[in-house]
């Protein structure tokens, strides 16, 4: 409980498998096992004590002659905290980098992001428990580098980029109910590494790239 880890990245001149966890009650970072496959720009998740790594963009990975779709990352990879081991997951339904996700009610839902060749507006659901992988709802604008959270089991976007704009518009879904609707926009708009804070049933949105600055 309490643990924060991250993993994979890059260092400035190539993509990592490294992984680090923070324990806040013994302000102490501790080295993890690596990865199996370096990448950066992934997205992750905690359930259940295991750190899911989904996806990722890494051009080194790519097999035969290389193309900008192989770039993106289909691969899973999950880290057990209890025996402090790496192990493969279900692939995901296609490629994705710059993207998000979140873990709700025994799933784990991959927002956006972008594949190779185009920006994404899909939903993909995992259940975790059959290691199914369903097509979702998709989402209203296409958005990769966005953020997302989750409040009161609903799912909610926040900015994100298209290659051209960088976007300001929120967007929530109740998975239950299967659609997305507008929420009202931010005050500024926010992509790449904007961050997103859940305080009660209030969402936090800091820094980020505003597409000028």
């Amino acid at each position: 409980e309490g643990l924060i880890m991250t993993a994979g990245g890059f260092n400035g001149k190539m993509f990592i498998s490294s992984a680090e966890s923070y324990l806040p009650a013994a302000q102490k970072w501790r080295e993890e096992p690596s990865m199996k496959v370096a990448r950066g720009h992934s997205a992750s998740c905690m359930f259940k004590g295991k750190m899911w790594v989904l996806g990722g963009w890494n051009p080194y990975e790519s097999t035969g002659a290389e193309t900008m779709d192989s770039r993106a990352l289909q691969s899973i990879e999950i880290f057990d905290t209890m025996r402090n081991i790496w192990i493969n997951g279900p692939d995901m339904i296609s490629r994705r980098a710059f993207h998000k996700s979140v873990a709700l009610n025994g799933n784990i839902f991959v927002l956006g992001g972008f594949d190779g060749h185009k920006d994404l507006d899909l939903v993909d659901r995992l259940d975790i428990e059959k290691e199914l992988w369903v097509r979702g709802s998709s989402f209203r604008t296409p958005r990769s580098a966005l953020s997302a959270g989750v409040i009161r089991n609903r799912i909610f976007i926040l900015g994100g980029q298209n290659g051209l704009d960088t976007f300001c518009t929120v967007e929530s879904m109740d998975p239950r109910e299967g659609k997305w609707q507008q929420e009202p926009d931010m005050l500024y708009h926010r992509a790449n590494g904007a961050g997103l804070a859940l305080v009660g049933d209030s969402l936090y949105a800091l820094g980020g790239f505003d597409g000028a600055a």
